[in-house]
């Protein structure tokens, strides 16, 4: 079972490499919610404080909501350009 799912994600990787898709580029076109609902996962993860973490989420959440985007390569428009 678990050598059939790793061939499964190296075809699927093998091909997305093959059209020239990085994973950084595959993280662009997420929408930004997802991204955002999964910040202060990778956050706790990297053991920060749970106060720090909330902060952060509120103010992130605040910021995607004000600039009303729905992609990152948008939202960052908006918020470096």
């Amino acid at each position: 079972m678990s050598e059939a799912l790793l061939r499964r994600l190296q075809t699927t990787e093998d091909k997305a490499r093959a059209r020239g898709l990085t994973r950084s580029n595959a993280e662009r076109q997420r929408p930004i919610n997802e991204l955002v609902t999964e910040y202060p996962t990778f956050l706790c993860a990297k053991e920060n404080m749970p106060e720090y973490v909330e902060t952060t989420r509120r103010r992130l959440r605040k910021l995607v909501n004000a600039t009303k985007t729905t992609g990152l390569p948008a939202f960052l428009g908006q918020v470096c350009g």
